[in-house]
C-alpha cells in the first residue's frame, strides 16, 4: 500500500459500495424474474398446443391405418405428458376430443387463464380456465 497524507490508500471497494452494488441487482432481479416466469408459462401453453396438434394428426393417421380411432394416446406411440401438462383422448358420437390438463404439480400451476386446452375434432379449438370458463386468448 501507498501512503498518502491521511493514512493508507485502499484500492478495493468498500463495504456500503459493496452493499449498494448487490441490493441495486436484487432490484433488478425482483423485476426482471416475474415477467421471466410469465413467458415460461405462455411458452410451455404454446408447447402444449402443439402436441395438441401433433396428437391430432396422429390420430388421423392412426383412424386412416387402423379404422378406428385409438382410445388413448400410449396407443398413437405419443408421451402422455410434458413437464406443464398431461393429455388425454376422449370420444364423444361423432368426434375425438384431445385435452391438455395442466399437471397438479408442476411449473405450469400458475397459469390460472388457460387450466385446460382442448381440441375438439368438431368444435375446433378452444381453452378453459380453473373455473371452466372459455378463455380465448390463450394463444
Amino acid at each position: 500500500m501507498s501512503e498518502r497524507r491521511g493514512g493508507p490508500v485502499s484500492l478495493g471497494f468498500s463495504l456500503l459500495e459493496l452493499l449498494l452494488v448487490l441490493a441495486l441487482v436484487s432490484v433488478l432481479i425482483s423485476l426482471a424474474l416475474p415477467q421471466w416466469q410469465g413467458q415460461q408459462v405462455k411458452v410451455r401453453r404454446q408447447v402444449a398446443w402443439l402436441n395438441l396438434q401433433h396428437i391430432a394428426l396422429a390420430q388421423a393417421e392412426y383412424q386412416h391405418q387402423a379404422g378406428v380411432v385409438a382410445t388413448n394416446i400410449a396407443g398413437l406411440g405419443i408421451p402422455n405428458e410434458d413437464a406443464g401438462y398431461d393429455y388425454l383422448i376422449h370420444t364423444e358420437e361423432s368426434a375425438v376430443v384431445i385435452v391438455a390438463h395442466v399437471r397438479a404439480a408442476g411449473p405450469q400451476q400458475t397459469d390460472k387463464a388457460c387450466w385446460r386446452l382442448i381440441w375438439h375434432s368438431r368444435d375446433g379449438e378452444y381453452a378453459l380456465d380453473s373455473q371452466g370458463a372459455h378463455n380465448a386468448n390463450c394463444r
